[in-house]
């Protein structure tokens, strides 16, 4: 399950959040992609990994939160 991919989308003030859910996700044995983790700081093709993580993974989950 290795190859079985899931993106998480969150807002910045829910990385924390994001963090334990990819935990969980690794555990399983699938992979998560998490922005902060996955992209170096100050890539400047940021949006078109973004999109091309997005197209590569099996699921995606979005946090929505009061934050």
């Amino acid at each position: 399950m290795a190859d079985y991919k899931i993106f998480v989308s969150h807002g910045s003030n829910d990385f924390w959040l994001a963090g334990q859910i990819a935990k969980e996700i690794d555990q399983c044995g699938a992979m998560p992609f998490l922005d902060e983790i996955n992209i170096q700081k100050g890539s400047p093709n940021f949006k078109q990994v973004i999109r091309a993580e997005i197209s590569m993974s099996r699921e995606l989950i979005a946090l929505f939160t009061p934050w």
